[in-house]
């Protein structure tokens, strides 16, 4: 049996393309103003996101559950290492050192350079509250960033699972005596 024409290529219909915005739109309302209150609603909303897809493992068949391991995968490795492995050692959750943190941190400097230039030259005195706000804003919008991040990986990794899965399947359909299962 030949394979489907397209089968096995990245394709993206309309609608998930206008989810894709929704997503961009509402991370970067969530960035922009960030707090405690955005925190806690991304939190609520990647648990929910991945936590779907682990029933998604557990119901769905086919691609779509190969989606679902390689998002999930994916996501929970890249929040693990953020939150716990790295936990302690630099900024937010110990991530200094991965590039996507070093993204974030640069992206929240230029768009607030005003409270960088300050506590550049105030360094070693007593912060006022305006440079505390400041830090509250920063802590929030790299733990927001890094929730998206975790995202954005596991979107990677799913359409990976999913590609790899067809892949094989499609080999396994052009040389049915292989034995892989």
């Amino acid at each position: 049996m030949a394979p489907k024409s397209g089968e096995g290529r990245l394709r993206f219909s309309l609608r998930h393309l206008l989810g894709a915005a929704v997503v961009c739109a509402f991370a970067f309302v969530a960035m922009a103003q960030a707090n405690q209150v955005w925190v806690s609603v991304i939190a609520t909303a990647t648990m929910l996101v991945l936590l779907t897809t682990v029933l998604g493992i557990v119901y769905w068949a086919g691609a779509a559950r190969a989606f679902a391991v390689g998002f999930t995968t994916w996501g929970c490795a890249y929040l693990m290492t953020v939150f716990f492995v790295l936990n302690g050692n630099a900024e937010v959750g110990g991530s200094g050192r991965l590039f996507t943190s070093q993204i974030l941190a640069r992206t929240h400097w230029r768009l607030w350079p005003l409270e960088e230039q300050w506590s550049q030259q105030n360094y070693g005195n007593p912060p006022n509250p305006a440079y505390e706000a400041h830090m509250w804003h920063y802590d929030s919008f790299m733990r927001i960033g890094q929730m998206f991040w975790s995202w954005l990986f596991g979107l990677l990794g799913g359409v990976l699972a999913r590609w790899f899965y067809l892949r094989g399947r499609r080999q396994r359909e052009l040389d049915p005596g292989r034995g892989v299962n």
